[in-house]
């Protein structure tokens, strides 16, 4: 029989009969992709790709679209902005500052002593 391929469309309808140039045909329109699931006449279905002689598309890809900022319009918006820009790369950058634990531990410790020593009590510290 001519007429005896079916296909499966991406909602999973069985469509045919088709005769060999009607199949052909979709797939060179990119109707039919490498994963149609095709199958003849009573057979079982296999992926598009996997039968000889039918043509498949390449997938198009499209690069996307890349919209660019909008100018600025006047020459004031012109220096407005590269006086930002220069502002941001003069910018001194903070250092943070580094805590010495042991100072912070030994002024603590000292508080404590002036503390005590102010009300009276003497401590004595063994080292």
């Amino acid at each position: 029989m001519a007429n005896d391929w079916y296909y499966k469309n991406a909602n999973g309808t069985e469509s045919g009969p088709l005769s060999a140039a009607d199949l052909k045909q979709l797939a060179q329109t990119g109707q039919i992709d490498q994963e149609t699931l095709i199958k003849k006449g009573g057979g079982s279905w296999v992926k598009a790709s996997q039968i000889k002689g039918i043509p498949i598309a390449e997938p198009k890809i499209q690069a996307p679209k890349i919209i660019p900022p909008p100018l600025p319009k006047t020459e004031a918006e012109i220096v407005e902005i590269e006086e930002a820009e220069e502002k941001e790369y003069t910018k001194p950058k903070k250092k943070p500052k580094r805590t010495n634990q042991n100072n912070q531990t030994k002024q603590s410790s000292f508080g404590l002593i002036k503390i005590l020593l102010a009300s009276g009590i003497l401590l004595i510290i063994l080292i």
